[in-house]
């Protein structure tokens, strides 16, 4: 019980009291209790500021109160002000013939000091003198004390010029948490005034520490923090730890973050404490405490990715994928990119890959790009040896893998009986990222090659390699010549030399040292300061730089670069020129842009500028209204060279059609464009032709320039899009229209499964169920692709219309497996649990036969999101 009092800093006194009571509660029920005990309790009740009802406490004894007992209640009840019951007890203790003695009398001393100030206090002063007790220093302190909890600050400080001799630094620092408790800190500097303690000693050094924690747990931080920077000196506290303990108690005592983000604020501008943030996010981390660790990562200004791993390892634990996927969705709103090892470690680790397609969806849904997510998904799998589910990935999406990320993995796990094309796929999409991951491969497999078997699985992949005419420069290729000979000779080393030696790299550079157009951007940022240091000279790297961040668009460091870049004297070329156009293009800069192309034409009239950034310019000039320069700039660029166009071309001029707004404007654009050879007309190119007129609503208009489409160039632009309005619309006359005008270049049979898309995603399931009666024959093969594409699209309306529709019809009529499977992907992809439940009950419940694969799906969801299932499915 003793252990319940002060001691327990960081508990209230009302929790220390709840905690007492339980004790001594236990003790009664198994009959251990005495007097003793009854006086401990009434000892920490007065020092946790409980009122004791003097009369019902001795009616609760269960055995004789000693002398101790009423003088402790005497103290109990005049700590709290109580006059009356002092009274009762005072007089109680006269007829127990106790002595009334000096601390009798300074309890009471203390009690009408807080109920009646200095008036109360001089009777009992007077009738001290009555009894022959004189007024100690503890007398005086009581007085202090007691005008203290009275309130009046003139008749507090009045006291405390009476009596400041008295006043020892201990009896100070109970005065502080008296007057920090009530809420009259701002007394405290007039104190120090009077007292003359300016400072605290190392003796009592702790029990000021212990103080202010204890203000902190008592909802008075403010008190704590005055009194802290009051008497302690930043100089004297190792770096960071200035005010570090109370931050940390305001974390325990879950203060709200707002006001400690203000507190470190304050510390930070006074230069204090700068670290005091980043630390207290950990204790925040460490305690549990999410909401408060959340709130102060979003104060931190300089955040990374590594910042959120904590959150992430939480989060994975508590609710697996689910988890993770909502931390990543925050991450996100903070505007902070995972990097690979986030995402590898951290992420995908803690995910359901069951499906890698299928999680790479889930994290593509919350905002991350496909570049972002590939390479650490590949890297995962490799370690997984599921490297025949990253090949699968690679071939879907046609993005470069990281080789910092990708190769150590690849090496690492590397297996001889893995199929050589998979390998040769990955190494392909690393070349792009690192031209020496070829040779790296080659030379470090090599080494692992200790069998004859393992030389042919080596042979293979030369071929291979060989075969895609992928090349290794000849500093590799001798150094591989050198290695082969080490070993044991045989005919398979030979074949392996004689390919070796038939490889027609023109790369000088050595793998060991890349040459700066081989580094990534982190690389080259690394070798600028390599090379800043050591006064070399700059221009090539800075060059490079400015090139690759103008490629990320990364406008503020292109900023940056450029400024370095012209402060020592270098001259930008018309390359770097058509770079930093384009990225002033990407980020809506059109003057800068419209300065550089100037530039160009003005100081390099022969440059011929990248087709795709002056279709990009002109697409900012009619975003910007612009019309008229744009057309200029795209004739004139004609004047001067033969327009390539191609594939590589077409979504520029998709976008470029898409910026305009006017009918007449988008006709003029477009005839240009064709006229030119920018582009050539296709579903793509045509499609903003009839994208201007559904905006509109004018469907009568976008049905006509579709048949225009069908009969100038038999392109069916947007032709679901536009069936699905005409439907919603309500217009069957021109659905058959754009129906019977699809038909003359898809064939009538191909319009069966377009006409049930439009149908479903507009809801329409009764009309869908009559077309499904109707139709004769739906190709499977075709139905399967629309659901596929459905789930991408996430258009669960599209799916449960159709799984209603077809609900009473055969299933050689609609391939009902696949349409459930759908269903249950998307409740998948959204971690929907709740909804994925019910969609199987109601399957259930219609007694239709429920394929593997939904039922698979939804273990998968319940297992990673940590969801209980109902008992009836259980």
């Amino acid at each position: 019980m003793k252990c319940c009092g002060p001691l327990v800093v960081d508990h209230t006194p009302k929790a220390r009291q709840l905690l007492c009571v339980a004790i001594f509660a236990k003790l009664k029920s198994l009959n251990l209790v005495d007097v003793q005990h009854y006086n401990t309790y009434l000892q920490v009740s007065i020092e946790n500021k409980m009122r004791i009802n003097y009369t019902e406490f001795l009616e609760q004894m269960s055995c004789e109160p000693n002398e101790q007992t009423f003088r402790l209640l005497l103290k109990a009840v005049c700590e709290v002000g109580d006059i009356q019951q002092a009274f009762k007890i005072v007089t109680a203790m006269k007829e127990n013939k106790f002595l009334a003695n000096e601390e009798l009398f300074n309890v009471l001393v203390l009690a009408h000091a807080i109920r009646g100030g200095l008036n109360g206090v001089a009777p009992i002063l007077k009738t001290m003198q009555s009894a022959h007790v004189s007024a100690s220093d503890n007398t005086f302190r009581m007085i202090i004390r007691g005008l203290a909890l009275y309130g009046d600050k003139a008749e507090f400080m009045k006291s405390l010029r009476m009596y400041s001799n008295v006043i020892q630094e201990k009896d100070f620092i109970h005065l502080l948490m008296v007057l920090g408790t009530k809420g009259f800190h701002s007394w405290f500097s007039e104190m120090i005034e009077i007292t003359g303690l300016k400072q605290i000693s190392k003796q009592n050094a702790e029990e000021f520490t212990l103080l202010c924690i204890a203000l902190i747990h008592l909802g008075n931080s403010e008190a704590a923090l005055l009194y802290y920077k009051q008497f302690v000196e930043p100089s004297s506290v190792p770096t960071g730890d200035f005010a570090f303990p109370l931050l940390h108690e305001m974390v325990i005592a879950q203060i709200e973050p707002k006001k400690i983000i203000d507190v470190i604020s304050d510390l930070k501008k006074e230069d204090s404490n700068t670290v005091a943030l980043e630390r207290l996010l950990g204790v925040a981390l460490k305690e549990g405490f999410m909401d408060t660790a959340w709130e102060l990562l979003k104060a931190v200004t300089n955040i990374r990715p590594h910042y959120f791993w904590p959150f992430l390892l939480r989060a994975s634990k508590e609710r697996r994928e689910i988890g993770v996927l909502g931390v990543l969705e925050e991450m996100l709103k903070m505007n902070v990119r995972p990097d690979g090892d986030t995402l590898e470690y951290y992420c995908i680790h803690f995910c359901d890959t069951e499906d890698p397609h299928q999680l790479l969806v889930r994290l593509h849904k919350l905002g991350l790009t496909v570049r972002e997510i590939l390479t650490p998904l590949v890297s995962f799998l490799i370690k997984q040896s599921r490297i025949d589910l990253a090949v699968n990935l690679c071939h879907q999406y046609d993005v470069a893998l990281s080789a910092h990320h990708v190769l150590p993995s690849l090496l690492k796990n590397w297996n001889f009986k893995t199929d050589v094309n998979n390998i040769v796929v990955i190494l392909k999409k690393l070349i792009v990222d690192a031209h020496d991951a070829v040779s790296q491969v080659l030379v470090k497999v090599l080494k692992k090659c200790n069998s004859l078997d393992q030389l042919k699985f080596y042979l293979q992949l030369v071929q291979a390699l060989k075969l895609e005419k992928i090349d290794i420069n000849p500093t590799v290729a001798e150094h591989i010549l050198n290695g082969l000979r080490s070993k044991e000779p045989s005919p398979i080393l030979k074949e392996i030399e004689s390919l070796i030696c038939q490889f027609e790299g023109t790369s000088i550079e050595s793998s060991a040292i890349p040459h700066p157009r081989d580094m990534n951007l982190p690389e080259l940022e690394n070798h600028l300061i390599q090379l800043e240091s050591k006064g070399m000279e700059t221009r090539g790297v800075l060059r490079l730089l400015i090139n690759e961040h103008c490629r990320c668009g990364n406008i503020e460091r292109v900023l940056e670069l450029r400024k370095s870049f012209h402060s020592k004297g270098y001259r930008e070329s018309a390359g770097m020129k058509t770079s930093l156009m384009h990225a002033y293009i990407m980020n809506d800069h059109l003057d800068d842009a419209l300065s550089l192309y100037s530039s160009i034409k003005e100081q390099h009239p022969n440059f011929k500028i990248d087709e795709f950034k002056i279709v990009d310019l002109a697409c900012l000039l009619i975003k910007s209204q612009q019309f008229t320069r744009a057309l200029e700039i795209l004739k004139y660029e004609a004047q001067f060279r033969r327009i390539q166009g191609g594939p590589q071309l077409v979504k520029n001029c998709w976008k470029l059609l898409g910026a305009c707004e006017d009918e007449m404007e988008l006709q003029k654009l477009f005839s240009m464009l064709i006229q030119l050879k920018y582009c050539t007309p296709s579903n793509i190119i045509l499609g903003p032709l009839v994208k201007i007129h559904l905006k509109k609503e004018n469907l009568d208009k976008a049905v006509s320039v579709y048949k225009e489409c069908v009969t100038n160039y038999k392109c069916t632009p947007l032709q679901l899009e536009l069936l699905s309005a005409v439907v919603r619309a309500e217009k069957l006359d021109l659905m058959q229209e754009v129906l019977n005008y699809s038909a003359q270049v898809h064939g009538s049979e191909s319009m069966v499964v377009p006409c049930i898309a439009s149908f479903a995603q507009n809801g329409l399931y009764k009309i869908l169920g009559k077309f499904l009666l109707e139709v004769s024959a739906i190709s499977k093969e075709e139905m399967e692709k629309r659901c596929e594409r459905w789930v991408y699209e996430n258009n669960l309306l599209a799916l449960e219309t159709l799984a209603k529709a077809c609900q009473p019809l055969r299933s050689n009529v609609i391939d009902k497996p696949v349409l459930y499977t759908s269903i249950m992907k998307i409740h998948s992809i959204n971690n929907d649990c709740e909804a994925a439940v019910s969609f199987y009950r109601e399957l259930v419940r219609n007694e239709i036969e429920i394929p593997k694969n939904v039922s698979n799906e939804l273990l998968q969801l319940v297992q990673r999101c940590k969801y209980e299932l109902p008992q009836e499915l259980a």
